[in-house]
C-alpha cells in the first residue's frame, strides 16, 4: 500500500494481486465546494500519474523477468549425464531428508544439470557453479559422486 497525503487530503493507493495499482480510498478535508474542486483537481492529476508510474514499473519489472526466463538456456543433456543427473537427484533427495527440507534448498534441478554437463570434480570448479556456503554443505559429497559416476 502507498499513501499520497497532504494536510488536507489523504489517498491510499492499493495493488491487485495481478500487480496492478488502483485508489483503495480518498480523504478530503474540504471546508467548501471551491476547495473541495481544487483539491479533486490537484489529487486526480497527482494520483494518476502516481498510478501510471507504479503500474509502469511493475510492468517493466515483469517484462525483465520475463526477459530473464527467456535468456535461461535449457540444458540438453547426453543419455550419459541425464543419468548421472538422476543419480545427483538421489543424493539430494536423501540430503533433503535428513535435513528435513525441500529437495530444491539443497540445489535446484538446473544446478544438477550443470553438475551433470559440466562433471566438476575438483573445488575450484565447483566453487565455479556453487557458492562457498553451499560448498561448505554439500560441495565434497557432489564432487565425490561426480567422480564416482565418472
Amino acid at each position: 500500500m502507498e499513501e499520497i497525503a497532504s494536510s488536507r487530503l489523504s489517498v491510499d493507493l492499493k495493488q491487485t494481486a495481478k500487480g496492478f495499482w488502483y485508489v483503495g480510498s480518498l480523504k478530503v478535508n474540504a471546508d467548501n465546494i471551491e476547495e473541495l474542486d481544487s483539491l479533486m483537481d490537484t489529487a486526480s492529476f497527482r494520483v494518476e500519474r502516481r498510478i501510471n508510474n507504479l503500474n509502469h514499473e511493475e510492468i517493466g519489472e515483469r517484462e525483465t523477468a520475463e526477459k530473464q526466463n527467456e535468456d535461461k538456456e535449457e540444458i540438453i543433456l547426453t543419455p550419459e549425464e541425464e543419468r548421472l543427473f538422476l543419480h545427483l537427484k538421489k543424493v539430494r533427495l536423501e540430503l533433503a531428508n535428513k535435513g528435513n527440507y525441500a529437495p530444491y534448498i539443497v540445489f535446484h534441478d538446473s544446478m544438477l544439470k550443470k553438475m551433470a554437463k559440466l562433471k566438476p570434480v575438483s573445488h575450484e570448479s565447483m566453487l565455479e557453479l556453487i557458492g562457498e556456503k553451499k560448498f561448505e554443505k554439500y560441495g565434497k559429497i557432489f564432487i565425490k559422486e561426480i567422480f564416482q559416476f565418472a
